[in-house]
């Protein structure tokens, strides 16, 4: 038998140039909101000449590279650019503001970040305010920018032609695992990756799906419902796969797994009952620099907490229901909230919705429907309430009223920000 070794020195970054060298005649990006295109060749390249950069800058293996921005051409670069030379890459959510952005710097202590100009004087007073020696570059161009950082320090340019690949649709922000996992993915499969750097366009995520034809997509679950939406607008039939930054509509486990009672810790082994799902494999080893989160994370056998609710049914398929901190809690008995926003959403006046617990003396917490209106609609709160009481049981009733909102507030990952509902819905008048 021959065994298979590999070099002390080997890791991903060496793999992923190979890769890219493989397809560099194919494109690696589009910006649909530009039109701009490049290829493997030409992002290789430039991350090469910045992982260059940032060694003659005189960060070394192990430094953190931090990178805030939108989903344009040179976003993956400096990702890329620390992979190559063993460098960890942090994300930073173009959405973050001051506090935010103070509370990751100070895990992560970046050496260096790259920003969007609009958010340039924040990070340098963050990093002014921690005391950090950090190097803050602006992408584009002028004073302090991204173009400025690579003439100091390599000027070595390259720009060739090639041809187009199979595309694949990435809205995901800079700062979600799912951005990394595309990143890794792309260049071993050989695949284009669809952005845009305007985020948030309905209109535009239609054009290029109908545009570019992708097989496969990753979609916020606000981004994903609205071109359901639309989905007489949009062709949809290019796609095999497409996945949420909430959970994968096309779910692959593929480690070991378990389902556990989150209340009592013990496993869980009948069919159809809910249980977190907790996996042991390939996956997360812990949280950079923050002990406390990666012990709460981690069972006390190597297990991860996923915090998703599956159940598992006879012929052991599982299927996802809900987050655990999403579950309302009315007078000891489970509430999903999907259950209920599933029931409102048939609803012709309702565009969104979102449902959360409010705390109540007496009940724990009462479902309460936070709603958007389709324009042009008046439908009431009690039709809402009148609708869940004909369709669901007596535990899942919107007792906590019916709040009507013109948007809802979104994460950086473009989820709803239920924290931020419940904080607004506890200090609102309710009917």
């Amino acid at each position: 038998m021959v065994e298979h070794t590999l070099r002390p020195d080997y890791h991903i970054g060496h793999v992923l140039v190979k890769a890219m060298q493989q397809h560099s005649a194919l494109l690696y990006q589009i910006d649909g909101a530009t039109g701009e295109t490049e290829t493997f060749g030409s992002v290789l390249s430039r991350s090469i000449h910045l992982s260059k950069c940032l060694r003659n800058f005189g960060l070394n293996v192990g430094d953190v590279v931090a990178v805030g921005g939108w989903n344009h051409l040179d976003i993956s670069i400096p990702i890329y650019s620390a992979i190559f030379n063993g460098m960890i890459s942090v994300g930073v959510s173009p959405y973050y503001k001051y506090h935010e952005i103070k509370d990751l710097f100070t895990i992560t202590k970046p050496k260096i970040a790259f920003c969007e100009r609009n958010l340039f004087k924040t990070y340098i007073k963050v990093t002014e305010d921690l005391k950090l020696n950090t190097k803050i570059v602006a992408f584009g161009h002028g004073d302090d920018s991204w173009s400025e950082f690579i003439e100091k320090y390599d000027d070595d340019e390259e720009d060739e032609k090639f041809k187009i690949g199979t595309n694949s649709l990435h809205l995901a922000p800079v700062n979600s695992i799912g951005n990394y996992l595309v990143m890794i993915s792309l260049p071993l499969l050989g695949q284009c990756k669809v952005q845009s750097s305007i985020p948030d366009d309905i209109n535009i995520v239609v054009n290029m799906i109908n545009k570019y034809k992708p097989i496969s997509s990753y979609l916020n679950p606000h981004m994903l419902a609205e071109i359901i939406k639309r989905k007489d607008l949009v062709d949809l039939t290019c796609m095999k796969e497409c996945m949420s930054t909430d959970s994968d509509l096309f779910e692959h486990m593929g480690q070991t797994e378990t389902l556990v009672d989150p209340e009592s810790g013990d496993e869980v082994t009948e069919p159809n009952v809910l249980g977190e799902m907790w996996i042991k494999g390939p996956c997360l080893k812990e949280y950079y620099n923050d002990p406390e989160e990666t012990q709460k994370v981690f069972s006390k056998d190597g297990y991860v907490k996923t915090g998703d609710l599956y159940y598992r049914d006879e012929n052991d398929f599982y299927y996802f229901s809900n987050r655990i901190k999403t579950i309302i809690k009315w007078r000891g008995c489970t509430v999903l909230p999907g259950q209920i926003e599933d029931v409102i959403r048939t609803h012709e006046g309702v565009k969104d919705v979102c449902v959360v617990g409010i705390g109540h003396p007496e009940d724990g917490e009462r479902p309460t429907a936070c709603i958007i209106r389709e324009e042009g609609s008046n439908v009431t709160a009690q039709e809402i309430k009148d609708l869940v009481v004909e369709k669901l049981s007596v535990k899942k009733e919107l007792r906590g009223g019916v709040v009507f909102f013109k948007e809802f507030p979104m994460t950086a990952t473009g989820k709803i920000a239920r924290k931020i509902i419940v904080d607004i819905v506890s200090n609102t008048t309710i009917e």
